[in-house]
């Protein structure tokens, strides 16, 4: 990378001119220079930063393959960014970029963000609270700017010194 380029600067032209160059290797596009002129107008329109230019590229050559018209290519960068024309589009057929498909990936990844979350917090607690019998509920204090708010949070083994210890805590907050 250029040491002079500033991230989120636009492409120059010599920039998209190469980029439309690396996309003639997908099936179907275009050759002649005319529907490659128009391509480096689409791209120059809707493209806001070299890096966007390079996920572009990337996809279309690594996943995508093959050339599928303007609407296509457009919609295959508007799932990713906003485009800096602002003119919106989707992929119609484009697998792996179509709205169902992304809306269809985004809901796996939460659940699965959900599911590891809930492993790591099962993990913490080694089982369900109400399956470990030796845990008691105490009082954590947390600093809040200048007032001190009593929250709880479930601790394995806790012995009566330390609920006496936290209750002697609260205590003297409360006088203060």
């Amino acid at each position: 990378m250029n040491p002079r380029m500033q991230f989120g600067q636009r492409p120059s032209a010599l920039e998209i001119s190469a980029a439309v160059e690396e996309l003639g290797i997908c099936k179907y596009f275009p050759a002649g220079d005319g529907e490659r002129k128009a391509i480096m107008r689409l791209v120059r329109a809707m493209v806001g930063t070299k890096q966007q230019l390079d996920w572009l590229v990337s996809v279309m050559v690594n996943k995508v393959g093959e050339w599928r018209g303007p609407v296509e290519f457009r919609g295959l960068f508007c799932s990713r960014f906003k485009p800096a024309d602002g003119i919106e589009g989707d992929c119609a057929n484009t697998p792996g970029f179509t709205p169902g498909e992304l809306e269809a990936k985004s809901i796996s990844d939460h659940e699965d963000r959900k599911a590891l979350m809930a492993g790591q917090a099962q993990k913490l607690i080694a089982g369900p609270i109400s399956a470990i019998p030796e845990v008691e509920k105490m009082y954590l204090v947390v600093p809040c700017s200048d007032r001190h708010v009593k929250t709880t949070s479930v601790r394995t083994k806790a012995t009566p010194e330390d609920v006496q210890r936290v209750e002697e805590m609260l205590r003297s907050l409360e006088g203060e």
